[in-house]
């Protein structure tokens, strides 16, 4: 994939994510933060700090943009704040809709209760489930409260963790059944998942991304493929993901969400407005695992940027 000049989303959303605590009930050695949830010192992210960074939010870094509200954590559900940070988002006219990112473990009534929040506002409330590997001995009960909370009407997108080399034929066309994604490890060979014909890897895989190459050909793919890849093919690119993809942290600092080390205070102003002016320049790309894949504008080259912007929203609109 080195010769890719330009790449996109088929879709063009802005998500701010709100790690709201660093605790969680089980230890995962792949989580991506997994340095944080094994920190002794428990952190909560206020609901006052998320009050006063949406309102410079919606004001000044973001006024024209829908966004999408990503609260996670740790796991989110642990927070003394959860059900009232559910509220502060769900009470913002410019949140479109908001994900609760979960390893389901929680009792099924504090997600009831979440939900009820957000229909209160006319906010859609998806509670996405991640069942982790150490959990599939438990997959039963899992099943229950996802069939549990869907009767109920809440929205609920489950995906298993999987090692390829650690699962069976049996328990993969059983998750698959009950209507659960199938999630590799990144960067794990999933050359046996490809051999087991009644297996589809692309049954709950909706993003799609467009890739245009240096030679004039187009072509679609689905997000599976890259994400699969033991490589991120877009490290060095350009990327618009440092103000499309926003995090807060458990201790109140923000930063986008591809530059993690690039962090301000969220109770400075001064130090948010260059946030602000920081976040809008052209950035490449530095990671060698990447999660945002089905929304910024990859570019090589700066002059690319104003023409792709058009160009992804009539590709937006073209395969609709």
């Amino acid at each position: 994939m080195s010769n890719i000049q330009y790449a996109y989303g088929l879709d063009n959303e802005y998500t701010l994510t709100l790690i709201i605590t660093n605790q969680c009930n089980l230890h995962c050695n792949y989580c991506l933060y997994y340095n944080h949830i094994n920190d002794n010192s428990k952190h909560y992210l206020s609901p006052i700090i998320i009050n006063n960074f949406m309102d410079i939010y919606f004001d000044d870094i973001n006024n024209k943009s829908l966004t999408n509200l990503i609260i996670s954590g740790g796991e989110p559900t642990l927070s003394p704040y959860f059900l009232d940070i559910v509220e502060i988002c769900s009470n913002r006219k410019s949140v479109n809709n908001i994900y609760i990112l979960t390893n389901g473990t929680a009792e099924s009534e504090i997600y009831l209760k979440a939900n009820n929040i957000a229909k209160k506002y006319n906010k859609t409330l998806f509670v996405c489930m991640s069942i982790h590997m150490s959990q599939l001995e438990n997959i039963e009960r899992y099943i229950q409260k996802i069939n549990y909370l869907i009767s109920n009407k809440i929205y609920v997108r489950s995906k298993a963790i999987i090692d390829p080399k650690n699962i069976n034929e049996e328990l993969l066309l059983y998750l698959q059944s009950n209507n659960i994604e199938i999630s590799p490890l990144f960067g794990s060979e999933i050359t046996k998942l490809y051999n087991i014909s009644d297996l589809n890897l692309y049954n709950s895989i909706n993003n799609k991304l467009l890739l245009h190459y240096e030679d004039d050909n187009e072509e679609i793919k689905s997000l599976f493929d890259i994400r699969t890849q033991k490589h991120n093919p877009f490290k060095g690119y350009y990327c618009t993901s440092s103000f499309q993809n926003i995090t807060i942290n458990e201790e109140g600092y923000v930063f986008p969400s591809c530059f993690i080390y690039e962090k301000y205070s969220c109770w400075s102003k001064s130090k948010l407005q260059h946030f602000n002016i920081m976040i809008k320049q052209h950035r490449k790309c530095p990671l060698d695992t990447c999660n945002c894949y089905s929304q910024p504008i990859r570019y090589k080259g700066i002059n690319l940027l104003p023409y792709l912007v058009d160009k992804q929203k009539e590709d937006i609109a073209k395969y609709k």
